[in-house]
């Protein structure tokens, strides 16, 4: 299932994108409003991307955590929920056919890229964009970039 929410503010006000398993249009900036939330960029073909997405499934089902939202690049709908269906993830995911949360995040040309959307809209880049390796190097990004 995809996020749904109201009120939106920062960067990502306003763009829709179609959610993964559906293809229903979802307010990203309205379902991620007024908390901290982490935004994964991340494909199917991308080596990486598959290495660290249990690692951010993990910190996801940790108590505390913050909602995750994982965003599907440059891929078709099929590849991505074959993947995830492999590695037994299961996080709300959407798509970006037209690149419209790419463009408002200024994703970098490699992936994989996380965000942390802060709860007053603003959006600070994992840095450096190294892939995660465990649930705890989730939490530590999480926790040094949401006030």
């Amino acid at each position: 299932p995809c996020p749904s929410g109201t009120g939106e503010v920062g960067p990502l006000a306003g763009v829709d994108a179609p959610c993964l398993a559906d293809g229903t249009p979802v307010d990203v900036g309205g379902a991620l409003a007024g908390r901290p939330a982490l935004v994964n960029v991340w494909a199917s073909w991308c080596a990486p991307c598959r290495e660290e997405l249990p690692a951010i499934a993990e910190y996801a089902a940790r108590p505390g955590a913050v909602p995750v939202l994982l965003v599907d690049v440059q891929d078709t709908d099929e590849a991505a929920l074959a993947l995830l269906a492999e590695i037994g993830v299961r996080l709300p995911s959407v798509t970006d056919p037209g690149g419209a949360l790419r463009a408002a995040l200024a994703v970098p040309p490699a992936i994989p890229a996380s965000y942390v959307v802060r709860a007053d809209g603003s959006v600070a880049r994992v840095d450096p964009p190294v892939p995660f390796g465990s649930a705890d190097e989730v939490a530590a990004a999480v926790g040094k970039l949401s006030p």
